[in-house]
């Protein structure tokens, strides 16, 4: 008996469903993809926020101390630096959803005739709260819950001028959207969340979240005219 083929007809139907099938998985897989990205993130900033609480036991419970200068002659360290002897890894520094780690802002000059420092090896994908990384004591951070310590960010995180909370939002290539539109934070207290960017930005205009310990209403420590675009 001769065996019947398929149709024509047949086999289109069967590539629509597969296409039909692929446009909603591929998205699911991209999804679940991303959220084991996002958790490796949190789970990297875990890990410096327990190097960050070693440091300051080291350290008269203060944080690591950098000051930038206009000349270029910044005095301390940066933040990867302090804290890579009790890390011992310089992969944790990277956000595994960035995707060029190299173009966070970065500042190698060094005051007293000190060689400038180099870039992070694996590159960096965090900036540091600037107020706590002037060396600020732990006992002037009244309200560590709602401090930002470290986050996703593409420059240090200053409370009073250059477009903040821009560079925040802006982790990660300046694409807003380091991880699903919103961004990963380690607070002063120790424990890491994930904000969307407009959660972020609503909370820290209202003064619900902090980057100087004890600032005023948000009215006080403007954006410098930061424009937030269309996709964000």
């Amino acid at each position: 008996m001769r065996r019947r083929g398929f149709t024509l007809i047949e086999l289109l139907v069967v590539i629509a469903i597969i296409a039909i099938l692929a446009a909603i998985l591929f998205p699911v897989f991209s999804r679940a993809r991303e959220a084991a990205r996002k958790s490796s993130c949190m789970s990297n900033l875990k890990q410096i926020g327990t190097a960050l609480a070693m440091y300051s036991q080291d350290w008269d419970e203060r944080y690591p101390y950098f000051v930038w200068s206009a000349d270029g002659l910044h005095h301390g360290e940066l933040f990867p630096y302090l804290l890579q002897p009790y890390l011992k890894n310089w992969d944790i520094f990277v956000c595994p959803s960035d995707g060029d780690p190299f173009n966070t802002w970065w500042w190698d000059g060094r005051d007293s005739g000190r060689p400038p420092t180099p870039y992070p090896p694996k590159g960096l994908s965090y900036g540091m709260n600037e107020v706590l990384h002037y060396g600020t004591s732990l006992a002037q951070v009244p309200e560590p819950a709602v401090t930002l310590a470290v986050a996703d960010a593409i420059a240090g995180l200053i409370c009073d001028w250059h477009w903040m909370p821009g560079r925040v939002i802006e982790a990660h290539d300046y694409r807003h959207d380091a991880h699903s539109k919103g961004i990963n934070i380690l607070f002063a207290d120790g424990h890491v969340k994930w904000l969307s960017n407009r959660a972020f930005v609503s909370e820290y205009q209202n003064n619900r979240l902090k980057i100087h310990p004890t600032a005023g209403p948000w009215t006080d420590w403007p954006n410098g005219g930061y424009v937030y675009p269309a996709d964000w």
